[in-house]
C-alpha cells in the first residue's frame, strides 16, 4: 500500500514539474515572440518612407494611397522624371535601390519568419496594417516574376487599388522601374509573394476589404495562371521550409499546404461564403459574373435535403 502511494505521489510530481517545464517555456516562447514583433515594428518604422516612394514609383507621384510627405512626393517626381528617360533611367534606378532594395529585404525576411512561423499571419497584419494589404501586388511586385495570364482577366479588374494586374506596364520605362529589384534572391522572392498573399488573405478573413475586392482576389487566385503561380510560390516557401513536405510530389505538397494554418487562411479567403461576404456589410456589391465564385455553405447546401426530409410538415 505504501509503495503505491510512493509511486503516484512521484508520478503526481512528474506531471507537475512536466507543467511547469510546459508553462515555463511558453512564457519563454512568448515573450521572445513580443521581442521579435517590437523589433519588426521599430524597422517597418524605417522603412516607411521607402514604402511610400515604391508605391509612387510603380503608379504615380500623386497617388493618393501613398500616405506620404510632400518632400517623399517631391522626389517620387524626380526619380520618375529620370526613370521615364532612356539616358537616366538605369542610373535611376540604381539611386532608387538605395531606399528600396533595404525595404525589400526586410519584407522578404518577414516572410520567411511567417512561413518559418516566428509570427502569426495575425501579427503581420496587425503590424504592417491594413494599407500594406490592400496593395499586396506592390509587395508581389517586389519577387519580380513574370506575369503570363493578366491580358485576359486585366478588364475585369482594372483600377481595383492593389490588384495584381492593376499595376501598370509602361514598356521601356516599365524595364528601368524592374531595374531595382534584384534578380537573384529566387527563394526570398517565393516568402515576399508568401507576405503578400498572407496579408491579403487576412485583410479578407477580417472584412477589412469591399466584397467585390475579395472577389477579385479570388477570381485572380483561382481563374488564373498568374494566381496559380502565385499559390506555386507560396508552396515552395512552405514546403521548403518543413522536410516532411520537401519529400512529397508537388500535387501533394499543394494538398498539404492547405491543411497548415497558412493554406487554410488563403483557402478560406478565396473560397468566399455568403456568411462571410455579408458579416460587415448587410448589402455588399456582388457582380453577376462574380456570384459563380462564392462557396455555398454547409448550411446552404444541406437545406434543400432537409426540405425533402421533412417535406410532411
Amino acid at each position: 500500500m505504501g509503495a503505491e502511494i510512493e509511486y503516484g505521489l512521484v508520478g503526481f510530481l512528474s506531471l507537475g514539474v512536466a507543467a511547469a517545464a510546459l508553462l515555463v517555456s511558453w512564457r519563454r516562447d512568448r515573450h521572445a515572440r513580443e521581442v521579435f514583433i517590437a523589433e519588426m515594428r521599430k524597422l517597418w518604422s524605417e522603412h516607411r518612407e521607402a514604402w511610400n516612394i515604391l508605391l509612387m514609383i510603380i503608379y504615380d507621384s500623386e497617388y493618393h494611397y501613398a500616405y506620404a510627405s510632400d518632400s517623399e512626393r517631391e522626389y517620387a517626381r524626380h526619380i520618375s522624371r529620370r526613370l521615364d528617360s532612356s539616358l537616366e533611367g538605369i542610373d535611376a534606378a540604381a539611386e532608387a535601390r538605395l531606399s528600396i532594395g533595404p525595404m525589400a529585404h526586410f519584407l522578404g525576411f518577414a516572410g520567411e519568419s511567417l512561413v518559418r512561423g516566428s509570427w502569426s499571419a495575425q501579427d503581420a497584419y496587425d503590424l504592417l496594417g491594413p494599407d500594406a494589404a490592400r496593395h499586396y501586388a506592390s509587395i508581389i511586385w517586389l519577387a519580380n516574376r513574370e506575369r503570363r495570364g493578366s491580358a485576359q482577366v486585366s478588364a475585369q479588374v482594372q483600377g481595383y487599388a492593389g490588384d495584381f494586374f492593376s499595376i501598370p506596364h509602361r514598356s521601356a520605362a516599365e524595364m528601368n522601374r524592374r531595374q531595382i529589384i534584384e534578380f537573384n534572391m529566387f527563394d526570398r522572392q517565393d516568402c515576399i509573394i508568401a507576405l503578400g498573399v498572407t496579408l491579403r488573405a487576412e485583410q479578407c478573413r477580417r472584412g477589412d476589404t469591399y466584397a467585390h475586392l475579395r472577389l477579385s482576389f479570388s477570381r485572380e487566385m483561382r481563374e488564373t495562371e498568374d494566381g496559380q503561380d502565385l499559390i506555386d510560390s507560396f508552396v515552395r516557401a512552405v514546403s521548403g521550409r518543413r522536410h516532411w513536405m520537401a519529400l512529397m510530389p508537388s500535387g501533394l505538397q499543394r494538398l498539404a499546404f492547405y491543411v497548415l494554418p497558412l493554406g487554410r487562411l488563403v483557402r478560406s479567403a478565396i473560397m468566399a461564403t455568403e456568411q462571410q461576404l455579408h458579416r460587415h456589410d448587410p448589402d455588399p456589391i456582388i457582380n453577376d459574373a462574380d456570384r459563380s465564385l462564392i462557396r455555398r455553405s454547409m448550411k446552404s447546401r444541406l437545406r434543400p435535403l432537409v426540405r425533402r426530409l421533412t417535406w410532411w410538415r
